[in-house]
């Protein structure tokens, strides 16, 4: 229980065991992934949860359909200076449907700890 590196990968099946992961895993950096089968919407709960461990985020795959991203990326507007991984696949096929323009500035700008992007 007190081994702080066993609480930093949280999976985001269960709001109240995050909840529980990220205090534990406190001053840590965290790895979160709140995939979702049927891709994440604007509304899930755990979005309600990234502006408050952004400052702690080491890595962030997010997939949602591509007209629900740039909601989604609204969430994103903080800095994150601990951020090595970030993937974002928007979930369609048609490249023309594809052509997607975030208007949030991700991470306020600065994306200068990021060793791996994928845009998808």
């Amino acid at each position: 229980m007190s081994r702080l590196p066993l609480w930093t990968d949280l999976d985001c099946v269960d709001l109240d065991k995050t909840r529980v992961y990220l205090e534990r895993s406190m001053p840590l950096p965290v790895n979160l992934s709140p995939y979702r089968d049927n891709c994440l919407s604007p509304y899930d709960p755990f979005l309600q949860i990234i502006p408050r461990t952004i400052g702690r985020l080491k890595s962030l795959p997010i997939t949602g359909w591509p007209e629900n991203l740039q909601d989604i990326t609204d969430h994103l507007s903080q800095p994150a200076p601990l951020l090595e991984e970030l993937s974002m696949h928007g979930g369609c096929d048609h490249a023309l449907y594809c052509n997607l323009e975030f208007t949030s500035t991700l991470f306020n700008g600065d994306l200068s700890s990021l060793r791996k992007l994928c845009l998808k």
